[in-house]
């Protein structure tokens, strides 16, 4: 007779077990679509563009102003150091340049002169037909034009020398990057004549947000898929990262390197760069799209029981459609795709979406 209360509980509670079904199946509750969280090897990849760089880029002034007369090469042709690029009108410091070799010319014939009357004194002296303050003036007049020669001598040499500032050279082997002025221009010394690109290994540039940046290394590995390639992929990797951010864009510069470089990739060419960051075994992961208020207090909307759940979490913020979350979700939880489509608490019915692993 003892058993019988717990008997009429249990039946008590059956029949409030069966008055929950049926409420349920007479009350549709409203469908939730959410993913299911499931544990999965995944690989945090950086996505960017790029272009091709040579290894070293050097501008090509003029050495003085003036109108260029010709241009002896053009984009894309190869150079060698020391080449002839160019020349500047020169006309002006070649009339000076004559003008001192003429008088280094009339100063020699007056030297030549001033000795031959040196050497009559000599004689006329030693037979005492001249005195000796006119040897001593014919001496001084040789000495005094020898010395005018070496000036003007010099000051020729200065306007030859001169001359070769009107000649634009290489200063480096490698080809013609860019050529953004013609013959006919004038010109300052500011005024960029030639970009050359060194012939170098390439390398790929590219530029990184500062909030994803901090986690690239020198040393990682990347997929480089140079465009006009048909899809091409080749392996490389990061070579350098920038230690400091550039204000005007807000990012880093990052550098690669092809582990074995396509042969036609001109500087300049777009690459689509992808870095491995990260490759984890088991992670769990939910859209970027599930959690609310990412930049203040994250969370995700749960279904648990029946019922909506709002749990914080940790997450590693990172640019793409799925994100791993460290802490607040486990394996097998069911998140809402939508973390404002429903209230806290409230019955839903979790439908599977197609996003679901």
């Amino acid at each position: 007779m003892m058993a019988r209360p717990y008997l009429w509980i249990a039946v008590a509670l059956a029949a409030a077990g069966a008055a929950v079904l049926a409420y349920r199946a007479l009350v549709q509750m409203p469908e939730l679509p959410v993913v299911v969280v499931k544990a999965q090897a995944i690989e945090r990849i950086l996505a960017a563009v790029g272009r091709v760089r040579s290894d070293e880029r050097v501008s090509v002034y003029a050495r003085t102003p003036g109108q260029i007369m010709s241009l002896a090469k053009d984009e894309g042709e190869p150079v060698v150091a020391g080449e002839i690029l160019g020349n500047i009108d020169a006309g002006q410091a070649r009339a000076v340049l004559a003008q001192r070799k003429a008088a280094v010319a009339s100063q020699q014939r007056q030297l030549d002169q001033s000795r031959r009357d040196f050497a009559r004194s000599q004689a006329l002296l030693k037979k005492g037909f001249v005195t000796r303050a006119g040897f001593e003036t014919a001496r001084l007049a040789v000495e005094r034009d020898s010395e005018r020669l070496s000036e003007l001598i010099s000051a020729a040499g200065e306007a030859q020398s001169r001359l070769e500032d009107f000649v634009i050279r290489s200063p480096m082997k490698g080809s013609i990057l860019l050529r953004p002025v013609d013959p006919g221009q004038v010109v300052d010394v500011r005024t960029v004549i030639f970009d050359l690109a060194s012939g170098g290994a390439p390398e790929v540039e590219t530029d990184v947000d500062e909030t994803v940046a901090g986690d690239l290394r020198v040393g990682m590995t990347a997929r480089l898929s140079p465009a006009g390639m048909n899809g091409a992929v080749f392996k490389g990797r990061v070579t350098f990262v920038a230690p400091r951010i550039d204000p005007t864009t807000g990012g880093r510069t990052v550098r690669l390197s092809f582990d074995a470089a396509p042969k036609d990739t001109p500087p300049g060419l777009s690459v689509d760069v992808n870095i491995d960051v990260e490759k984890r075994d088991r992670a769990l992961t939910v859209p970027r799209g599930a959690i609310g208020d990412p930049n203040g207090a994250p969370f995700v909307l749960i279904v648990q029981a029946g019922k909506t759940v709002k749990r914080p979490i940790a997450f590693v913020d990172w640019p793409a459609e799925r994100v791993i979350v460290t802490s607040g979700v486990q394996d097998g939880d069911q998140v809402a795709l939508d973390p404002l489509s429903s209230p806290e608490g409230k019955e839903v019915s979790p439908v599977a979406a197609p996003d679901s692993p």
